[in-house]
């Protein structure tokens, strides 16, 4: 957000500081972009506290919790992502946290990160919101 056009309403008596409104400012939406360095390691940082919170291991059972079911049911894990690249590497940073994977990201996208027309659908479906989105654009 940046001010284009501002008016010196008045001068404050007790601070002696100028009153300034704003009557024009420029705002600067992105749509899209890349996953930053902060939001990668976010996602890494919930998969392990999801894992640790939601499927608590019992250190006197040795069946290894959520990291041995992973290696037995691994292809039967998906996650679900829209196509757009930053929400692809999102999920497949949160995969690696939540299952304590090593090396790169793209493996992990290939095989983890649904991205499909039934996905799509169920992820991008604005139908409910149309109403509101018409209105926004006028």
């Amino acid at each position: 957000m940046k001010p284009v056009k501002h008016e010196e309403i008045c001068v404050d008596e007790i601070s002696g500081q100028k009153k300034i409104l704003i009557t024009e400012a420029l705002f600067i939406l992105k749509f899209g972009g890349e996953l930053t360095h902060s939001g990668l390691d976010q996602a890494l940082k919930f998969g392990e506290i999801f894992r640790k919170k939601m499927y608590v291991e019992n250190p006197n059972n040795s069946t290894g919790g959520l990291l041995r079911l992973h290696s037995t049911y691994r292809h039967d894990l998906q996650t679900y992502a829209s196509e757009e690249g930053r929400c692809l590497k999102t999920g497949a940073a949160f995969l690696k946290g939540l299952l304590a994977l090593d090396g790169a990201l793209a493996p992990i996208l290939a095989s983890m990160v649904r991205n499909d027309d039934e996905s799509k659908t169920m992820l991008d479906d604005s139908t409910r919101a149309r109403k509101q989105l018409d209105m926004i654009k006028v």
